[in-house]
This record gives C-alpha cells, sequence and structure tokens, in this order.
C-alpha cells in the first residue's frame, strides 16, 4: 500500500471515528433534555476539515438566547468561580459576529431562498439525512 493511501485509510478511520463519537455526544445532549427539563446548545468544530456541527435542543435556544443567559449571570453574580472563563472574552466581538450572521442570512432569506431544511435539525439522531423533530445543524 503507497503512502498516499495509507494517509487516506487512515484519514477515514479518524472520519468514522470522528462521526461516532459526535452522534454519541448528541444522543447525550438529547437524554439530558429529555430526563432532566433542560436546553442543550452544542457546537463541535472538527479541525481536520474545518467544519462545524451544531446541536440545539429547541429552535428557540439559540446563540442569542444563550449570550442572554451569560449576561444575566455575570451581570447577577460576577464573583462567582463559574463565571471566571469570561474574564478574557471578547464581548463586542461576540456581538459583532453575532450581528454579521443575522446580516448575512437576511441577505440570504430576502432574496428569494427558501429555508434549507436539509442541515437543520432538532433533538435529531445526528444523521443529516434524517431530519427529526428536533434541531441539530451539520455545516
Amino acid at each position: 500500500m503507497s503512502n498516499n493511501a495509507q494517509r487516506q485509510n487512515k484519514q477515514s478511520i479518524q472520519n468514522e471515528q470522528f462521526y461516532v463519537k459526535k452522534r454519541g455526544l448528541f444522543r447525550k445532549a438529547e437524554q439530558v433534555v429529555k430526563s432532566c427539563n433542560s436546553d442543550v446548545f452544542i457546537i463541535v468544530h472538527q479541525k481536520d476539515t474545518d467544519k462545524i456541527f451544531s446541536f440545539t435542543s429547541d429552535r428557540e435556544f439559540t446563540l442569542e438566547k444563550i449570550s442572554d443567559l451569560v449576561l444575566r449571570d455575570v451581570q447577577n453574580a460576577g464573583f462567582l468561580k463559574k463565571n471566571k472563563q469570561y474574564k478574557n472574552t471578547n464581548f463586542s466581538k461576540i456581538k459583532n459576529n453575532i450581528e454579521e450572521i443575522s446580516r448575512l442570512a437576511k441577505q440570504q432569506y430576502s432574496r428569494g431562498a427558501e429555508e434549507d431544511m436539509s442541515n437543520h435539525y432538532i433533538l435529531g439522531s445526528g444523521d443529516v439525512n434524517e431530519p427529526t423533530e428536533n434541531t441539530f445543524t451539520e455545516d
């Protein structure tokens, strides 16, 4: 087997392992939602392909909602140990990124583009081609 074929085989095995682990993580998230009265939002960035995969338990549990919750926690309990993780966070950059995402989305839809549900799910099985009643996206 040539070096190129060996590398491709190794990459294929790593990709398969990644997708199995990702599906497992999303299924665990579904269990937390169902058994613990919780909302879950997960983003996984696969460094090798530079792709992001996201899961959300509810269409209403968005980055905007999460940012509201983080703001509430920081404002009401800024001294708590758990909020130290936000100490060096550039919230202005986050705000600008969310505004840019919103602008681009509005621009797409204003061109008459219909929402592409092929990659948007809520609490799905983890498979892109099997939309279910709950949401996760795979971009």
